[in-house]
């Protein structure tokens, strides 16, 4: 049995698939809230309300990303250049994506006749969303008779935890702090804080939860070396997530079996799907637009469609304007991760 340290090398696994995958299964999982049946979800009633598909999926991108930014810091040239990249890796897909929503779903949508649509302060209030830490907020007359009321871009909520998970990265890289022991203690201090009996508030337990898989995926990036790649430990981890389900346990103990089963299969030998972002990473466009296309798809049934059918209509709009977006903003940007930005602004101006 090899252990994950002599697995992971070079750009060989299967994480774009799986992120891919992720991304879809949000997808699959709204449609059922979306269309008044949330109480039907699979993996809801499986758990006996305990978690959905949706859910599942992002934490995968939780996990995902707490192993990737922890290599990533840790691989930087500097904090400057670690925060560049996350920057430019968020951002630009979040303008192009809120532009969409306020200048194409929005007057297209509206309840409201075009001059009240853009006359109204709500209007423009909407593009706070791209500082990732305003709440989802309404557009005028958009999607007011839909069964998910007025709810824009339902998806947006993990960003800010997501940036506050790669702030903690980078203050502990830059404090010298970005040490096994340091992870381990603050992942332990998250799993108590998710078993002991206190009310929160939705903001800090939402961080709890995500940041705990977050730090799980640190956590396997720091004990590599001592993990094994095995079918025997798969099997136990499945054995173990089936007890917690039956015993009400999803919550604190979920987030390193998640963690193994991710990366068993992004680094297994037989499946081989390497290349799968060979054209494009797609997965955060059909992340960011998907909750927008699939209220559009519930208006123009007039809130008369199944999970199934949205699911289907939604997908080849949100691969469409996910790859428009891939190409339009996220591959350009992420082209100057590696660039001085000063430098070409002041060559362009010259």
């Amino acid at each position: 049995m090899k252990t994950f340290s002599e697995l992971i090398q070079g750009r060989q696994n299967n994480l774009d698939f799986l992120r891919f995958v992720a991304a879809t299964l949000v997808i699959y999982s709204h449609a059922y809230p979306l269309t008044g049946n949330d109480l039907l979800e699979p993996i809801n009633q499986i758990t006996n309300g305990q978690t959905t598909l949706g859910a599942i999926a992002v934490y995968c991108f939780f996990v995902i990303s707490g192993f990737l930014i922890t290599q990533s810091f840790l691989y930087s040239r500097s904090i400057g250049s670690f925060i560049k990249a996350r920057v430019l890796r968020i951002f630009p897909g979040l303008i192009l994506v809120t532009l969409f929503t306020v200048l194409i779903v929005g007057p297209l949508i509206t309840s409201e006749s075009l001059i009240k649509y853009f006359s109204n302060s709500q209007t423009y209030f909407y593009f706070t969303k791209i500082t990732t830490f305003v709440p989802d907020l309404p557009l005028p007359g958009v999607f007011d008779s839909n069964i998910y009321q007025n709810a824009v871009n339902g998806s947006l909520w993990t960003l800010k935890y997501e940036i506050i998970c790669y702030a903690m990265i980078g203050f502990l890289g830059g404090f010298g702090l970005l040490k096994k022991q340091v992870i381990i203690t603050l992942f332990l201090i998250n799993t108590f804080i998710s078993i002991i009996p206190v009310n929160l508030g939705k903001t800090l337990t939402d961080l709890n939860i995500l940041s705990l898989y977050f730090l799980s995926g640190s956590v396997f990036y720091f004990y590599r070396d001592k993990i094994k790649h095995s079918y025997i430990y798969l099997l136990l981890s499945l054995l173990v997530t089936i007890l917690i389900i039956s015993l009400g346990w999803l919550k604190p103990f979920f987030p390193l079996l998640c963690s193994y089963f991710i990366f068993y299969f992004a680094y297994s030998a037989k499946i081989r799907l390497y290349n799968f972002s060979k054209f494009g990473d797609f997965t955060y466009g059909i992340y960011i637009f998907a909750f927008p296309i699939q209220q559009i798809i519930v208006h123009v049934f007039n809130n008369n469609i199944s999970p199934i059918e949205n699911f289907l209509l939604s997908l080849p709009f949100v691969f469409l304007c996910s790859i428009v977006s891939w190409y339009l903003v996220e591959r350009p940007a992420l082209l100057l991760k590696n660039k001085n930005i000063k430098r070409i602004v002041s060559q362009k101006v010259s």
